[in-house]
């Protein structure tokens, strides 16, 4: 017969459940003891339970992580690409991106590299078909206690219709106030 155990800190309050097993590893029976943390990590201080935490640096002075593997790793991982990301760009680079800002590096084609106002028009571009087939929905005829009962959709053709070429026009007008917001 064998036993395992293992503990739990919350709070303040650390819980440890020693299970027994027999021969064929099958659980036989189990016993919890709550004790306070404070007296758990002194009779177990290399615990995992009692280990603090801690990580910290800077890009130019490097990187601390003591405590558990896992979240050493993640820090790490999170601290490197932090000051991947937010590295100061090269002077190169840098003077790229202003002449781009600036209007100076256009490739070749861009319609303001002429120096002119270029006309650019949309009619034709804005593609209005309908994905769903279109045409009125027909009529449908059902039989209700031996009686035949026909819910007339066509006649709502005309009707729903309107109603799509409004939402159609909401949805251009909204188009052009997001294309043409200062």
């Amino acid at each position: 017969m064998g036993s395992n155990q293992e503990t739990e800190c919350i709070g303040g309050v650390c819980t440890t459940t020693t299970r027994f097993v027999d021969g064929h590893g099958n659980e036989v029976g189990s016993k919890s003891e709550e004790q306070p943390r404070d007296d758990y990590c002194a009779k177990n201080p290399s615990s995992q339970q009692c280990k603090q935490s801690s990580f910290g640096g800077a890009c130019q002075g490097g990187f601390t992580c003591e405590g558990d593997a896992v979240q050493c790793a993640l820090a790490r991982e999170v601290y490197q690409r932090n000051c991947q990301w937010f590295k100061d760009p090269s002077p190169e680079m840098k003077a790229a991106g202003d002449a781009a800002v600036a209007g100076g590096a256009q490739p070749e084609g861009h319609p303001g590299k002429s120096g002119q106002e270029v006309e650019i028009s949309l009619a034709g571009q804005l593609d209005q078909l309908d994905r769903l087939g279109g045409g009125c929905p027909t009529d449908v005829s059902l039989s209700v206690v031996g009686h035949q009962v026909v819910l007339p959709f066509s006649q709502m053709c005309s009707s729903l219709n309107m109603v799509g070429q409004i939402a159609v026009a909401i949805c251009l007008i909204w188009a052009a106030i997001i294309v043409f917001k200062e």
